[in-house]
């Protein structure tokens, strides 16, 4: 079905693409699929062919075969000839899907779910799903090795003491927040509380579980389906300080591992950071090795929609 094929698309074509779901019982760790792994799905599809999906094995021939979340969007340019003749050039399908509601909605007990918009530096603002997941999984290696060496260098808390310093001591403005000051107000929520006359401390539900948050766009160096950053324990395990600093002031800060590669996905691993949680809709990534701070904002879908 064409779906953008006109005189003001200056030669710009679209084609929507039903998929076909791939069996289960053939998806390994290694599949190159979508939704990734790394996302909760009910189905998934190929996601790379050489064929660029033109083989009769990526396409449904009944109803049965239909995928019913996952579709594809073929893309290409034509330059017209005055003898009639077209060159198609720029040719490129991408594979999309519908995710399960229930990944981004937030509830009073999972406040962090939905998908966010974050600030990648050179790359430019990138789109990421946000989940807290009831019964999550093991970690990945590349975590548990990079959690592994945490543990046996400087504490987090020590760690935590060079971002200070970056606020106080640093000339150039480039990891400062260009919003308001109002955008930056914690969440009002207590972190931790103790019970009247008892002496006894208590952590405040929301605090508890795993946080992933896997890129929705990519770039060059990370792809889209990847990890970007996760916090293995946001309760008292991870929990590293409340913040005093004016900027982030009354945030709860865990500890987490970023994700990062050389370009083209090559020598991927997890480095030390820290996950600075300013308020429901919004976030903060300090990347302990490199001193760079990235922020996040919710993305509010159903404005996005009806906008």
């Amino acid at each position: 079905m064409r779906v953008h094929n006109n005189s003001a698309g200056h030669g710009l074509h679209s084609l929507f693409m039903l998929a076909r779901p791939v069996p289960y019982d053939i998806v390994s760790p290694g599949s190159k699929v979508w939704p990734p792994l790394t996302i909760p799905a009910p189905e998934r599809t190929r996601n790379e062919s050489i064929t660029r999906f033109r083989g009769t094995g990526h396409k449904p021939s009944r109803l049965a075969e239909l995928s019913s979340s996952t579709w594809r969007l073929r893309k290409w340019m034509e330059f017209s000839h005055p003898q009639g003749l077209t060159t198609r050039v720029g040719e490129d399908v991408t594979t999309y899907a519908s995710l399960d509601a229930e990944l981004y909605t937030p509830t009073p007990q999972k406040p962090w779910r939905g998908i966010w918009c974050g600030d990648y530096a050179g790359h430019g603002c990138e789109f990421l799903v946000v989940m807290q997941p009831d019964n999550p999984g093991p970690l990945p290696e590349g975590v548990r090795r990079a959690l592994s060496r945490r543990s046996s260098s400087a504490s987090s808390v020590d760690s935590w003491t060079s971002v200070q310093s970056h606020f106080q001591n640093s000339d150039d403005e480039e990891f400062v927040d260009v919003a308001g000051p109002e955008s930056m107000q914690a969440s009002s929520t207590t972190v931790v509380v103790g019970d009247e006359g008892s002496g006894a401390e208590r952590v405040d539900p929301v605090y508890e579980g795993r946080i992933e948050a896997v890129k929705l766009t990519g770039d060059p160096n990370i792809p889209r389906g990847e990890y970007t950053f996760i916090a293995p324990d946001i309760g008292p395990e991870g929990y590293v300080r409340t913040a005093e600093e004016e900027i982030f002031r009354g945030a709860r800060v865990v500890r987490s591992v970023g994700h990062i590669a050389a370009r083209g996905y090559r020598d991927d691993e997890f480095i030390s950071s820290q996950l600075i949680m300013i308020s429901g809709d919004r976030l903060a990534q300090y990347w302990v090795p490199f001193g760079h701070i990235s922020f996040y904002q919710r993305v509010d879908v159903d404005a996005l929609l009806n906008s």
